[in-house]
């Protein structure tokens, strides 16, 4: 692996193309036409010399997803901010550096270091934010990086494409390839973001004013604020699936709203919540040492993972459970 400094981040190239080029470029077993599809969509040169790379592989037999939890990889420090383009998995591990590993083989890459404060993956992209440097690194070899005013948010997300962050008062947006950033909207003590396919969700004040914990939510094609969906709330996560944007507040309060507006969804209240993570069907929370999850419609929480050690991060892929903990990240089946 080729490492190219830029003003402070690194972009790691593997075979000749940028870690943040699309997805197929990541694996380690990719398909024959990731290279194709890489030039179709206008990616590096493919001939741009590589060097090889240290990589960590777990067992094999450990690394086969199973109902029971197994092992992706051992971290040595806190496994924070997961997120998956389908083929890896990566993850921001002491806030120090970005870590990818295939979910095949469970191959581990180190991809970026610095003081990584913010990571969002989708299929296509990979963007970090440093809050040392107040970059946006995007996926283009050799385009500097993006100074911004202030640091961009941990809570910085990939929806559609475009990264989206918190500023002190406002959501800030930057699309591929990340030639200017913009405001996304005008929102006052902005705090937290989600998405789905067509949504972001984001908890502040209106700019205009306001009651205070107020959840909005604008059109990722653009446009104002739209809501409030509810009010009053002291949130610690925030998550989203197509039809439904749920929270956890300070207190251990479970809530959910359709994500156009209607009555709310209410949970038992859950104590030490960590990370929260939902889907079409469930909703997730993690404990330090738990993760339990219940209907999206309402309904008592069941157990789903127990006996584990300071759960810090927690992630849905399209058919399991993903937790990164102070010193592994692990899986699951969803179905188990």
């Amino acid at each position: 692996m080729r490492r190219v400094a830029i003003a402070g981040l690194l972009f790691a190239m593997t075979g000749g193309a940028a870690i943040a080029t699309a997805c197929g470029s990541f694996g380690d077993a990719q398909p024959a036409s990731a290279d194709a599809a890489a030039s179709e969509a206008g990616g590096p040169d493919a001939s741009a010399e590589a060097a090889p790379d240290a990589t960590v592989n777990v067992d094999a037999a450990a690394c086969v997803l199973a109902a029971v939890p197994t092992l992706v990889a051992p971290t040595t420090s806190a496994a924070t901010k997961l997120g998956s383009n389908g083929e890896s998995l990566f993850w921001i591990e002491g806030g120090t550096r970005i870590v990818r590993a295939s979910v095949t083989d469970c191959t581990t890459t180190e991809l970026a270091t610095g003081n990584i404060s913010a990571l969002g993956v989708d299929s296509q992209w990979i963007v970090w934010g440093d809050s040392t440097y107040k970059a946006l690194g995007r996926n283009e070899v050799g385009m500097p990086p993006r100074t911004h005013p202030t640091p961009v948010s941990p809570g910085m997300i990939l929806a559609g494409g475009t990264a989206y962050w918190l500023d002190p008062a406002s959501v800030s947006a930057c699309d591929s390839p990340c030639v200017t950033t913009s405001t996304a909207a005008l929102i006052a003590t902005p705090k937290l973001l989600a998405a789905n396919a067509t949504r972001l969700f984001v908890f502040g004040v209106d700019a205009n004013g306001g009651a205070a914990g107020a959840l909005f939510w604008l059109s990722l094609s653009g446009g104002d604020l739209n809501g409030p969906l509810a009010t009053h709330q002291d949130p610690l996560s925030l998550a989203a699936n197509e039809q439904q944007v749920f929270w956890v507040s300070s207190n251990g309060a479970v809530t959910g709203v359709p994500s156009g507006g209607g009555p709310s969804i209410a949970f038992d209240p859950v104590s030490g919540v960590q990370a929260l993570a939902v889907d079409g069907a469930f909703v997730y929370v993690a404990t330090a040492t738990s993760i339990q999850r219940a209907p999206v419609a309402g309904g008592a929480w069941k157990p789903f993972v127990s006996g584990e050690t300071a759960i810090k991060s927690l992630l849905l892929t399209s058919d399991s459970v993903v937790w990164g903990t102070s010193t592994a990240v692990r899986r699951a089946l969803e179905s188990s």
